[in-house]
């Protein structure tokens, strides 16, 4: 019968940084009398994209499992598995592990950008504090982000080359609506950002609506609501976000035809 055997079953990288892919290479053998088919390996994630040089071996020959690992931008312990099925009658299937630990090279502060509700027409400022943790200098070329209202812009370094000012004007402008964007901040490598600062918000108008949306599941059209005629109403609170000031609202549609819209005030 085949046997298959590995040089090592766990890969491990150790500690690890300013990298976006790692690659490596297992050995297998085939140690035993049979011819040995290996089939298709199957990695934990979408990151790992295993590789097979052959798939057959005789007795007493060996061939490489090669591998990337995409990292992207984590921090701390990372770890993901290859399971290699074969037709060792022994050993069906063998589970091998990559490993490694992920040390940042930048410390953000704050590391994201929370900005709650934002009324039209105003602009706010977030500073951001970057720093270098290897020693080195900060490196850092150009910052940008994804639309137009939201406006980074790198400081001067400070501290031996490894501290330096991020500030982020955001304008509420448009309609309103969720705000999401990205800062990305890139260093020799143009092509993929060594910091990325994810912002959220949402830009908010006169009045805002709580909640900002509602669902019926409505299984049997024809019966609908059956013996529960207060699930075919919904409520939506109105809010008026300007303090000391009121606001009147004297119409209210839908384009929907089997909805209702009525406005009552809220003592």
């Amino acid at each position: 019968a085949p046997k298959i055997q590995f040089n090592t079953t766990v890969y491990d990288f150790g500690s690890t940084s300013s990298v976006q892919q790692l690659a490596g290479k297992f050995i297998i053998s085939n140690t035993g009398s049979g011819t040995l088919e290996i089939k298709k390996p199957q990695p934990s994630c979408g990151c790992t994209v295993p590789a097979l040089k052959t798939d057959k071996l005789a007795p007493g020959e060996s061939t490489e499992l090669t591998f990337t690992l995409n990292v992207g931008t984590p921090r701390g312990h990372l770890e993901k598995h290859i399971t290699v099925p074969s037709n060792d009658p022994t050993q069906p299937s063998v589970n091998l592990t990559l490993k490694a630990d992920i040390v940042p090279t930048f410390d953000v502060t704050p590391a994201n950008i929370s900005l709650g509700n934002i009324h039209q027409g105003l602009i706010t400022n977030i500073t951001l504090q970057i720093k270098r943790l290897d020693g080195k200098p900060l490196g850092l070329t150009k910052v940008e982000a994804g639309t137009k209202n939201v406006r980074p812009k790198l400081g001067t370094a400070e501290g031996s080359n490894q501290v330096v000012q991020l500030t982020v004007e955001i304008e509420a402008d448009g309609a309103p609506r969720p705000l999401n964007d990205t800062v990305r901040v890139f260093g020799a490598d143009t092509n993929a950002p060594a910091i990325t600062v994810p912002i959220n918000g949402r830009i908010v108008g006169d009045v805002t609506a709580s909640p900002e949306a509602q669902f019926w599941g409505i299984a049997d059209a024809e019966n609908w609501p059956g013996g529960h005629p207060e699930q075919s109403a919904r409520k939506f609170t109105l809010v008026c976000t300007k303090p000391g000031t009121s606001f009147e609202i004297k119409k209210a549609t839908t384009e929907l035809t089997d909805v209702t819209v009525e406005v009552k005030p809220l003592e």
